[in-house]
């Protein structure tokens, strides 16, 4: 089995980087820096998403090409302009 197979599987089981670094016989930020490398990301303790941030992404983007101003959306949406405009940016991602 590879590295990259064994970070996989590693990973994939919900293992911290702790683990990882275990399973591998490395300290755990090379093993960090080594999954990342490979594309990897722990799913330790992950938050699942929010069902309502996809509703607020169709409002604000909605209103916005309706013509509406940004304070407006977030006024709409309960939310703070900047917080908007990251949502946002973090849906195009």
């Amino acid at each position: 089995m590879s590295w990259r197979d064994t970070m996989d599987a590693t990973l994939a089981a919900g293992a911290t980087y702790r683990r990882l670094g275990e399973a591998l016989g490395i300290n755990p930020g090379a093993a960090r820096m080594r999954a990342r490398r490979a594309g990897l990301r722990s799913s330790h303790r992950r938050r699942p998403r929010d069902p309502e941030t996809a509703h607020r992404i169709q409002v604000a983007r909605r209103m916005l090409a309706e013509g509406c101003e940004l304070e407006d959306v977030a006024a709409r949406l309960g939310m703070k302009a900047p917080a908007v405009r990251a949502m946002l940016r973090r849906s195009r991602a």
